[in-house]
């Protein structure tokens, strides 16, 4: 083989390579991490002065909040069912109701006019329980 030729062939090589390694960067791009379809909508659950970040599921309720939260042992509480009621919360963490002190739901900072069982959570909310009086 001459000289002519083997430089036609070490230079076919070479564009061959470039092309390749061109392909190969321009198909495959590495992952700038998760994104927005990858995540969980967000919400908030506060008890006292801890917040707890909570993975919204459509149709979500703050019981169901309650029951995740509780089995990975983030915090506790004991509830009642009533029927044609829900469910209503008696203890969390320890902290019973009664006298006339009683766990109050908020969400947004408005007090629900529903129960723990039927208020759902959408992303973006901030759902929070008082310990407060009665009126």
């Amino acid at each position: 083989m001459n000289k002519q030729n083997l430089l036609i062939v070490v230079v076919l090589v070479l564009i061959s390579a470039g092309a390749f390694a061109y392909v190969n960067k321009t198909t495959v791009a590495p992952s700038a991490g998760p994104t927005q379809s990858q995540t969980s909508p967000k919400a908030t659950l506060t008890i006292g002065d801890v917040a707890y970040p909570i993975n919204i599921v459509p149709g979500m309720t703050v019981m169901d909040a309650m029951n995740s939260l509780s089995s990975t042992g983030a915090i506790t509480y004991t509830s009642q069912e009533y029927t044609g009621l829900g469910a209503f919360i008696d203890s969390i963490n320890g902290q019973k109701s009664g006298g006339n002190n009683y766990w109050m739901l908020y969400v947004n900072g408005t007090t629900t006019a529903t129960g723990v069982s039927a208020t759902t959570i959408t992303a973006g909310d901030v759902v929070e329980w008082r310990y407060e009086k009665s009126y």
